[in-house]
Order: structure tokens, then sequence, then C-alpha cells
């Protein structure tokens, strides 16, 4: 299982352009192949892959995913207006920073 964390290229230049630290990114989960399940959602409707930048391995991506999502959200970071649950602003890094601070005992 994984929880990953995507987003197109697009997007994070833009924010980089407009002094942005965060951009539009997917945090998803699986519990199969990370990027077979992100290409599967991107297929063929962007003129771009998707950049896949986070992927972590644990054995509960549903409860990791449940509580990032919920973090975000607090944050007002979801983008409520994209297709699906799953679109944020915010970054890899912050994502994984996230995760590091669920994961403290």
């Amino acid at each position: 299982e994984s929880v990953y964390v995507y987003y197109y290229d697009t997007y994070k230049k833009y924010a980089e352009i407009c002094g942005n630290d965060v951009w539009q990114c997917k945090v998803g989960r699986t519990e199969r192949d990370p990027l077979q399940r992100v290409l599967s959602q991107a297929g063929t409707c962007y003129p771009e892959l998707p950049h896949i930048a986070l992927v972590i391995k644990c054995e509960n991506s549903l409860q990791v995913e449940t509580a990032l999502h919920s973090i975000l959200k607090l944050r007002k970071q979801w983008i409520e207006s994209a297709p699906g649950v799953e679109w944020f602003l915010t970054s890899p890094e912050e994502v994984m920073m996230l995760y590091s601070a669920i994961m403290e005992k």
C-alpha cells in the first residue's frame, strides 16, 4: 500500500512565477503500484504526464491518506472546485512534513 503525491509541472511553474511555494497536488492512495494508479487516472487527457513526486509505502494507506486530507482541509488547502476530492494546494515537501509529524511517537 502507499500514499502518493503527484502534480503537473505547469501548475508548479506557475506557482513559482507567482512566488508561491504550494500548488495543485493530488494526494491519493493505492493498494497497487502507484505509477500504474496515477497513469490510469491521467490517461491521455493532458498534454503532459503527471510528476509523481512522493510515494510513501505504508501498511495503513487509508488511515494515512485520511489524516493528511483532514489536516490539509483544516488548513483550508482543499480545492473544492477540483474534480474528485483529493486535490490540495500543497507541495510534496509539506505532505512529507505532515506525514512525519503524524507518524512521530
